[in-house]
């Protein structure tokens, strides 16, 4: 909760800002399954892992990066990417997610057509081994290693 880091008009304007997207940056780590979780479709077919901060410098969106970094990767209240991967320093904790529920990881994109809102949209094609693939979205399951 930022309510304890932020004053209300700093929260509201944080919002405006950058909103949710800063939660769509991955940790990366030698633990990850996967290179990236958006994957973009070449012309022979294949697919291009891309890191989130490039495919927004990719479609324009320059300033939510520039966003992302002085509002939370310049915090240092924020931490840095091993440190916010330890476990908290608390007694009991509670998971309040789904378990044994496909959870979704990543995403196959492709070049939108003019009829398209955006310039990327979801490729169905997509596929990976050892996740579930199926309209564009990438699940881990439980099988997965």
């Amino acid at each position: 909760d930022l309510d304890m880091f932020l004053y209300e008009h700093e929260g509201v304007e944080l919002a405006r800002k950058i909103g949710s997207t800063a939660w769509m940056f991955p940790f990366n780590t030698s633990e990850c399954a996967i290179e990236s979780f958006a994957n973009f479709r070449e012309e022979d077919g294949s697919y291009r892992p891309t890191r989130f901060p490039d495919v927004l410098n990719d479609v324009g969106c320059q300033k939510v990066l520039e966003n992302h970094q002085r509002e939370f990767l310049a915090d240092p209240l924020f931490g840095d990417e091993e440190a916010n991967l330890l476990p908290p320093p608390v007694d009991r904790l509670y998971a309040i997610y789904g378990i044994n529920v496909d959870t979704e990881t990543g995403y196959f994109f492709k070049k939108g057509t003019e009829k398209d809102a955006t310039d990327y949209v979801l490729d169905s094609k997509g596929k990976m081994e050892n996740f579930k693939c199926k309209g564009g979205y990438i699940y881990e399951t439980k099988d997965t290693p």
